[in-house]
């Protein structure tokens, strides 16, 4: 019982579940629930009452960087003006998610020249649905109504046929994360997997059965067929913000490519489940839908899957993956997860190079224009299967230092200036990626390899820029 001159604040990182009666006599300054740059508070409780609670949403930084899912806690919280000026201005951006035409609907309008609230847009957060927000400096904005603690049933989930056909935005309508798909979820014709978007990746992150959704955040769910519906249930509320995933032993990959030029992101996961089948499965997989980052997906017929499911005998096969650059530049393909008893080796047809995974590796390539969607594939074996790996060596400059790739064995890798003089000597050992620092002034250099079996000579220029 919380009296008319007391309060209590849950700070960024706290929780507190209230099990029993919650009386609040100071309204809105009663029950704070804050939330910084690092965390937000979590409250989870079955009285619905008065509360503030914040949400720190930090700004863009260009382009593709800086946009968040947001959902309201609280019932009834208008949009304006602590999240949308009034009048709007051109300092920040607030959309829904319309999935009959696939567009963002903005809660802005230009009119005359000058910018005005778009009357067609609601004027409260709507319970369970989500937004798309960006604002040109870091904000904390706050839910000043009654908390909800009641599930949210959502209906009339349509599948239009569109590009994005049967994409929706929900949102998390409770003030504590939530555990997805976790067997209290009550689901007709909605896949088995959301997404949420990944800011600092600027893509959408898979979250399969039992993955958190936090608190305040909106998340993309897709109806299968007909119309759907689902409800949000509050016994799925959670103050752990680590996904729970059940231990079912079967074999699993997650790969990452980052562009390392604008510093975004894709995830694709691909897992072996003894209910795979060669057609779509809903409630193990999730079709590709594309962000900023470069496009990174596997490939099942006419159909792109950020998560595809194999069947268990698929073990010994090799799936295609498609790959579309946003720019043209260097990239990384690293191993986020793999099983240990699978064996897994990343096919570049364009370099004519398998590349081992298995246990965590990364691979650095180029991507230019013209290259093939299709210059991936990825090989899984299960352990115990012998392999003969590709002895070639691959080896490349980029940011002044040089990678050296493709050999398990011992290599000499010396550079030189033009008049012939080694300048520095590096020993390499074991397989993997090799990164050595050419700690050397603007010019042109010479670098050899050297084996039993492997010599090459390259040359390349080091630039210095002194300012």
């Amino acid at each position: 019982s919380i009296e008319g001159s007391a309060n209590i604040e849950i700070l960024p990182g706290g929780c507190l579940t209230v099990s029993g009666y919650l009386r609040n006599y100071n309204g809105r300054a009663g029950i704070v629930v804050n939330s910084d740059e690092v965390g937000t508070g979590s409250l989870i409780t079955d009285q619905s009452v008065l509360s503030t609670v914040q949400r720190h949403i930090s700004a863009w930084t260009s382009d593709v960087h800086g946009w968040h899912f947001l959902s309201s806690p609280v019932s009834s919280q208008a949009i304006q003006p602590e999240f949308v000026p009034d009048p709007p201005t051109a300092n920040q951006d607030f959309f829904s998610w319309d999935e009959a035409t696939a567009t963002w609907i903005n809660t802005k309008i230009n009119d005359g020249g000058s910018l005005v609230w778009n009357p067609e847009f609601e004027t409260v957060f709507v319970l369970g649905k989500g937004y798309l927000t960006a604002y040109d400096s870091d904000q904390i904005k706050s839910f000043e109504q009654v908390l909800n603690v009641q599930d949210v049933r959502l209906t009339n989930l349509s599948c239009s046929g569109s590009d994005y056909s049967g994409w929706h935005l929900l949102g998390n309508p409770f003030p504590s994360a939530i555990a997805w798909n976790d067997g209290n979820w009550n689901m007709s014709n909605i896949a088995g997997t959301a997404k949420i978007w990944n800011e600092s990746n600027a893509s959408y992150t898979d979250i399969p059965a039992n993955g958190i959704i936090p608190a305040m955040n909106g998340f993309m769910v897709q109806v299968t067929e007909g119309s759907g519906s689902l409800t949000i249930p509050a016994a799925s509320r959670t103050h752990d913000d680590q996904s729970w995933y059940k231990n079912s032993g079967y074999p699993k990959i997650k790969l990452l490519v980052k562009d390392l030029d604008q510093n975004t992101a894709q995830e694709s996961t691909i897992l072996f489940h003894p209910e795979a089948t060669e057609d779509y499965n809903p409630k193990l997989e999730s079709r590709f839908l594309a962000g900023y980052a470069p496009q990174f997906y596997s490939v099942s017929g006419e159909e792109k899957f950020s998560t595809i499911a194999l069947p268990i005998n698929g073990l010994q096969s090799e799936i295609q993956m498609g790959f579309e650059k946003n720019n043209m530049g260097f990239h990384i393909i690293e191993t986020v997860e793999t099983s240990d008893n699978l064996n897994v080796f990343l096919l570049d047809r364009k370099l004519e190079l398998e590349y081992d995974l298995t246990g965590g590796g990364s691979y650095l390539f180029e991507a230019a224009d013209g290259d093939d969607i299709f210059r991936f594939s990825l090989k899984f074996e299960s352990t115990g299967v012998d392999y003969l790996s590709n002895q070639s060596v691959v080896t490349w400059m980029f940011n002044n230092e040089l990678y050296v790739t493709g050999t398990d064995k011992s290599v000499l890798v010396q550079v030189f200036n033009l008049t012939g003089q080694l300048l520095q000597s590096h020993q390499i050992r074991g397989a993997g990626m090799h990164i050595i620092s050419v700690n050397q002034p603007t010019g042109m250099y010479l670098v050899r390899l050297g084996s039993s079996d492997i010599y090459q000579v390259l040359k390349f220029y080091i630039y210095r820029n002194n300012n």
